[in-house]
């Protein structure tokens, strides 16, 4: 298993992990990684405790977000379509 350590993350705006061993890692140096607008972790278990964090978003809830987004993104798409052809 590899560890995410401060000085292996590159400067993005997102951090994808497995779990919370390395949720809790880049908890512990969160004042380190300002950049760092948001975690996003694969594997829930044992994240109740720490799902209340806005820093951190599980990937099924980032699929269920995107998914949103899509729908509403059509559908704002097909109304404007309506508007001009009308």
């Amino acid at each position: 298993m590899s560890s995410v350590l401060p000085s292996t993350v590159p400067k993005r705006r997102v951090c994808f992990v497995q779990d919370q061993e390395q949720v809790d890692k880049l908890l512990d140096s969160r004042n380190r990684l300002p950049h760092i607008r948001h975690v996003i972790y694969i594997d829930p278990t044992g994240m109740r405790n720490l799902s209340e964090n806005p820093w951190l978003i599980s990937f099924s809830e980032l699929i269920r977000k995107e998914k949103l987004l899509m729908e509403n993104s059509q559908t704002v798409f097909c109304l404007s379509c309506k508007r001009r052809s009308g």
